[in-house]
């Protein structure tokens, strides 16, 4: 049985699916719950989480969206799992979210959106599956560009049309951006969906690509950078880092220099 967001409409397959999802959920939770552990059980001293980015895969739409999550650990939650939680970071204070009154939604249908603060002071950024900014473009891309500029609620964004980086094919059969990062005015790109993660680059502020010749020998999962900055001005060393998030027993970083 196979059903996916393209195929038109909601199925009753999909959720049959959606629904198998579910059960092996309620499975692993009953299983840890059986599996004795010091005192207690594996439960005891896990916490689990079951995430969907979308509600209808068709439309794009999240605003139902549901994130079942089970806290079996006794206490608070730095208790639960095996390991001692990592020392705080010197580096990283906190994280700020705006309120979300002024959440503003535009570019409606498509997804991704890795994005890079530039040297013009812009965002520069990725989307896939989708027709980009109204307006509007006639063609549905897997991976396409734009530039942002404003600030919320007046945020004003364009594609950036490139013969050398747009990609058609939906879902799987196109690739899609998963990273971008600008670093002394050069904008970087890696792309996953292409026989293993690929690296682009573009001197010339998205409009033309120049794709790497080499891949990873194994599977890097669905690379990102991690930006610092304007320009990756706030960067502590020559190093940029990159990370992966493919699943949670199977992540993990690397630095390029």
């Amino acid at each position: 049985m196979r059903a996916t967001h393209c195929n038109g409409c909601w199925s009753d397959e999909y959720e049959r699916i959606t629904r198998w999802h579910v059960s092996q959920f309620a499975y692993l939770a009953s299983k840890l719950d059986s599996m004795p552990e010091g005192d207690g059980t594996v439960s005891d001293n896990s916490c689990l989480m079951f995430l969907s980015n979308l509600w209808i895969g068709r439309t794009h739409d999240n605003s139902s969206q549901h994130s079942p999550a089970e806290k079996t650990g006794p206490g608070d939650m730095s208790r639960a799992g095996r390991a001692a939680l990592p020392p705080n970071s010197p580096i990283i204070k906190e994280a700020l979210w705006a309120p979300p009154e002024t959440i503003v939604r535009k570019a409606r249908g498509s997804d991704n959106w890795p994005l890079t603060w530039a040297d013009d002071d812009a965002l520069y950024a990725a989307c896939g599956d989708g027709n980009g900014f109204e307006p509007f473009i006639a063609a549905k891309l897997s991976m396409g560009f734009a530039r942002i500029t404003g600030e919320p609620p007046d945020l004003l964004g364009r594609i950036l049309r490139s013969s050398t980086g747009e990609i058609t094919g939906q879902v799987a059969a196109g690739k899609k951006a998963s990273g971008m990062l600008m670093v002394n005015g050069l904008l970087y790109l890696w792309a996953r969906n292409a026989a293993n993660s690929q690296l682009a680059w573009s001197r010339d502020h998205g409009a033309t690509w120049t794709w790497a010749d080499w891949k990873f020998a194994s599977s890097f999962g669905c690379p990102t950078f991690l930006n610092f900055g304007r320009n990756y001005t706030g960067a502590r060393d020559d190093y940029q880092v990159d990370a992966k998030a493919q699943s949670f027993a199977n992540s993990g970083a690397v630095e390029c220099k």
